[in-house]
């Protein structure tokens, strides 16, 4: 059951009754808060206050149909697919995305904390010190644009290698801000075509170098708060608070809840 199935709260209901839906609903991340030292999972949400009908709370669902602004969809196809082989369940296209710096979050909308309800899946790189978020769309973008560099060829009459001669590229190459590794990409014959064969196990080499995650019960985790690092939730639902300085919501539940 939704969290938003669970209890309507309106204006004339007691703040404890919020208190006991974290209580009883989101225990796994009070758990983890108690433990941060006052830092949390911001996330952005545009519209908050209308989405909420002036509230300084907001249930909502989780969508497991995301599709990307920016990244092509053939790539988080590709992201999502190399989690779950790794043995994760929270993708880019079934998560909310989530920061453990709040200045992030703001720049996506009203910055707010999150609570996900029990039951929740994660995942995030523990060897990522900083801006994890755009460290990993990067790695994705700049992998994108070299194989759609080599797709745009004609490959009927020549090899991988005088394309790249041809057209006067380099062969893929991650800079020092990642592996420093060269990769060369494995192509294949598809009619007049070539097609990338092995994009797959570039980006799960890449996430394993970097300490991909989905332990939300470890000290990995607990590290992550002290980081600008983003995190993907998936689940089926959470609670998001205003941290607004000017509503005393989340500073009354902090206190009754003790994190």
């Amino acid at each position: 059951m939704l969290l938003t199935e669970i209890i309507k709260v309106d204006d004339n209901e007691e703040l404890d009754k919020l208190c006991k839906i974290i209580e009883s609903h989101c225990g796994e991340i009070l758990a983890i808060y108690r433990k941060t030292k006052g830092k949390f999972l911001y996330r952005g949400i545009k519209n908050f206050y209308k989405l909420s009908d002036g509230k300084n709370f907001l249930f909502k669902k989780i969508r497991d149909d995301r599709k990307p602004i920016e990244l092509s969809g053939a790539m988080q196809k590709i992201h999502d697919d190399s989690i779950r082989k790794l043995g994760g369940k929270a993708g880019r296209g079934n998560s909310i995305f989530c920061s453990t710096d709040e200045d992030e979050a703001y720049n996506w909308g009203n910055s707010t904390i999150i609570f996900p309800k029990d039951g929740w899946n994660i995942t995030y790189f523990s060897k990522i010190k900083l801006r994890g978020g755009d460290y990993i769309f990067d790695f994705l973008d700049s992998l994108h644009n070299e194989v759609e560099n080599i797709m745009s060829m004609e490959f009927s009459k020549t090899t991988y290698q005088q394309a790249i001669e041809k057209k006067n590229l380099k062969p893929f190459i991650f800079d020092e801000a990642f592996s420093g590794k060269v990769y060369t990409i494995k192509m294949k014959e598809a009619g007049n075509k070539m097609v990338c064969s092995n994009l797959d196990e570039i980006i799960m080499e890449e996430f394993k170098r970097l300490g991909i995650s989905f332990d939300k019960n470890s000290s990995k985790l607990l590290e992550q708060f002290k980081r600008r690092s983003e995190i993907l939730i998936s689940g089926d639902s959470y609670l998001a608070i205003s941290i607004s300085k000017s509503d005393d919501t989340l500073t009354y539940i902090r206190k009754r809840l003790n994190f």
